[in-house]
């Protein structure tokens, strides 16, 4: 396709979509609807200037669609509408500049559009600020903050609406503590933090709400939500907290211990039992989290753990199972002298042939227990016992004959021999290769063993405590005010 057949289509699509934007436009004025016509006409103008009948329609009822938004903006105004309101005199600026443009605006308009617009946008901020008051007054705190923020978008940094909104939050947090939200309470308060005036206390009252419930959840076990507590009102206060927050981490922080694992044997040349368990040791830092810290080995006596993991091993072994031989046939090409006529490329016959295949498959198989046990009590915490397994197989064919007993070696090259039988067959003869090492293929088995070992671990020291707020707090000062 050359450019002028390019630029052809390109004004041919561009024409039809001019006239059916008049079409639409001529509809509308039809109906009576000449804003939305006179809407239409301009688009038709934007894809094609020269229209000579959405020219003539703009002439005909540029004025009167004019009019008529000015009309939906009157009665939105009187609605006390305000945003809507000055959402139609925005319109109607676009409108007249983009008549303008078209030479078309040649009549006089008669209508301030930046005084109007000003007018409304300072009416409809006033207007959500006032509902915003009206919420405040009823403590629907959620709908005064979307109020006053509402009127921040039609005119940033309206009136106070900054320090509404912090009142509102503060409002709204007080209203939690009464009800027993303390953390909420905690978190609208942190909201409300406005460093003048009434709300000067937010941030102290926060905190003080995060170190009652962080002395809460102390007293009560749940410690890692003791620390997380403790450590926000810490960071204001290191001095005055940081024994409560060290007690915590303490009460939170847990050790395992790996005990010896049990009950393995050496298979392929590698001890089972330590095999898995310093895969254990290897891998569960790495999977922890910071509260909880592993023991090399109950050797270690001078470390008092928490949990202790022990490990058997129930079953392991690697079998090698006899070469399993099949008989099978196929159509082989082999090389025949060339008959009068022919090319001499060479020629071929097809002849049937058979040929044996030989499958050898190494499996793998390891299964172990898996016990976490609380060391005081010697409680199951967790248990798992995950399995692992691998195979390797291998394929390979020889003796290939024809059916008359003949051998039939198969050649690469043109001779008297077979120069092809089929895809399966050089497949079978191309993957004959030694097996992978018996040592590896029974480790792959061991490291599934390993990683379901690790994630009974960690799912049953490492998992978060139930966590339940109190409904009653008592909450006093960090320090002396």
């Amino acid at each position: 396709m050359n450019v002028r057949t390019v630029v052809l289509l390109a004004l041919l699509m561009t024409g039809c979509a001019a006239k059916r934007s008049f079409k639409a436009g001529y509809e509308s004025e039809t109906s009576g609807d000449t804003w939305r016509a006179a809407q239409y006409y301009l688009e038709a103008l934007d894809k094609k200037s020269s229209h000579e009948d959405a020219n003539v329609g703009l002439d005909r009822i540029g004025e009167d669609a004019l009019a008529q938004a000015v009309g939906f903006a009157q009665r939105e105004e009187a609605d006390e509408d305000f945003l809507a309101a000055m959402q139609w005199y925005q319109e109607m600026q676009r409108y007249t500049r983009r008549l303008e443009r078209f030479n078309h605006l040649d009549f006089t308009v008669s209508v301030d559009f930046e005084d109007k617009i000003g007018e409304m946008r300072s009416a409809a901020a006033y207007e959500a600020y006032s509902d915003g008051d009206e919420a405040v007054m009823a403590r629907r705190w959620e709908q005064a903050i979307g109020f006053f923020k509402a009127a921040q978008q039609i005119v940033p940094n309206f009136k106070d609406t900054g320090e509404r909104i912090a009142a509102a939050h503060y409002g709204w947090a007080e209203d939690d503590v009464a009800s027993g939200q303390f953390r909420s309470a905690a978190v609208r308060f942190t909201q409300a933090v406005n460093g003048a005036g009434p709300l000067e206390d937010s941030a102290i009252r926060s905190l003080e709400l995060y170190t009652a419930l962080g002395r809460h959840h102390l007293a009560s076990g749940t410690c890692r939500q003791a620390v997380r507590d403790l450590r926000i009102a810490h960071a204001e206060f290191p001095t005055e907290l940081g024994a409560e927050l060290h007690a915590a981490e303490e009460c939170a922080h847990r050790t395992v211990q790996i005990a010896p694992f049990t009950g393995g044997r050496r298979v392929a040349g590698v001890v089972v039992d330590d095999w898995v368990e310093s895969y254990v040791l290897r891998e569960f830092p790495g999977a922890s989290s910071e509260f909880v810290d592993l023991i090399a080995s109950s050797d270690n006596k001078s470390v008092a753990a928490d949990y202790e993991v022990r490990g058997s091993i129930n079953e392991a072994w690697l079998r090698k199972p006899d070469v399993a031989t099949s008989s099978r046939s196929v159509s082989g090409n082999r090389v025949r002298a060339c008959r009068e006529g022919e090319l001499n490329t060479p020629c071929l016959e097809t002849v049937p042939v058979t040929y044996l295949e030989h499958t050898s498959v190494v499996q793998a198989r390891v299964e172990a227990s898996i016990q976490v046990v609380a060391s005081e009590t010697g409680r199951f915490v967790g248990q798992a016992q995950p399995v692992g397994q691998n195979q390797s197989t291998l394929n390979w064919a020889d003796t290939f004959a024809y059916t008359n007993g003949n051998a039939a070696p198969v050649a690469a090259t043109p001779t008297d021999s077979l120069i092809g039988i089929g895809e399966s067959i050089i497949t079978l003869r191309d993957a004959q290769q030694t097996h992978a090492a018996d040592a590896e293929i029974f480790r792959y088995a061991l490291s599934v063993v390993g990683r379901g070992a690790v994630s009974a671990i960690v799912d049953a020291v490492d998992a978060e405590e139930p966590v339940r707020d109190p409904t009653s707090l008592t909450v006093l000062p960090i320090v002396d005010k």
